[in-house]
């Protein structure tokens, strides 16, 4: 309610404590309220790692997915998150997996890969929350793909493919 105590949810100067840098991106909760995904950098080098933080009980719990862009987006389930995965070597945002909250991060799958290396990608949620894209970009061209927000596991279908100097957007 409006007239609940405040609640600090994540004080950022605790997690840097120790280290020399620290920079967190601002937190994916769930569509349920009950978990936030956030990631952080305590290196310096845009190489985030992803943790989560149960917001009922206010435990961080043990998974941790690393070498990622931060960029991040929560399924209608509140248990699927699809997330960015950055080259090791060139850092370009290159990959997109899904992670079940709760197994193990080694076991994540595959949703994406952009092999033109000239294209880097990115994951996000239409307006309207119904939809996961994903969106390879290049200097002058796009392409899209979309996915029904409630089928986590289900196949992203292709909006317009690339071709030429094309560059679009879309939103739902």
């Amino acid at each position: 309610s409006m007239d609940a105590d405040e609640q600090v949810l994540f004080d950022v100067n605790e997690f840097a404590e120790g280290h020399d840098y620290f920079y967190m991106r601002w937190p994916a909760v769930t569509p349920d309220s009950g978990v936030a995904a956030f990631a952080f950098d305590d290196f310096g080098r845009r190489k985030y790692t992803i943790k989560f933080k149960d917001l009922t009980t206010g435990e961080i719990l043990d998974e941790a997915i690393e070498l990622v862009s931060g960029n991040m987006v929560w399924a209608e389930d509140s248990r699927t998150l699809f997330y960015t995965r950055k080259h090791p070597t060139t850092l370009r945002s290159y990959q997109i997996w899904r992670h079940e909250l709760g197994t193990d991060p080694d076991t994540d799958v595959l949703a994406f890969e952009e092999t033109d290396d000239t294209f880097s990608c990115w994951v996000s949620k239409t307006k309207s929350e119904e939809f996961i894209v994903i969106e390879s970009g290049h200097t002058l061209r796009t392409e899209i793909r979309f996915l029904d927000a409630d089928d986590p596991t289900g196949e992203f279908t292709v909006f317009l493919e690339r071709e030429g100097e094309h560059e679009y957007s879309l939103d739902h």
